[in-house]
């Protein structure tokens, strides 16, 4: 289905030519753009725990959002011990790589 100069939409068969080059351009253009030393310097001159809290809760429930589709997913394809598994040995490798950031004391 796909071509190196474009793709085939599999529901009308119709071919899209992608112009590789549009995204190099977009990055040559992109490149002198000087908004993250702006941001760089805003975020360093203005700080608030309450924000960072906010921001860092929406961060998580996004995780945890893409989580439990994941998980509703293999519960559906019935990949229930495969899932229990992964949630097993996800969280010893966690608590594990914590365990050993904490004996090197880093």
């Amino acid at each position: 289905m796909a071509l190196a100069k474009g793709c085939k939409s599999p529901s009308n068969g119709v071919m899209i030519d992608r112009h590789w080059g549009v995204a190099f351009d977009v990055k040559k253009i992109f490149a002198n753009v000087t908004s993250t030393n702006s941001n760089t310097v805003i975020g360093q001159a203005f700080v608030n725990d309450t924000l960072s809290l906010a921001f860092l809760a929406l961060a998580a429930g996004s995780i945890l959002y893409v989580v439990m589709l994941l998980v509703d997913v293999a519960h559906r394809l019935g990949f229930k011990d495969l899932l229990m598994w992964g949630v097993l040995s996800g969280m010893l490798l966690g608590f594990g790589t914590d365990l050993v950031l904490k004996a090197a004391k880093v």
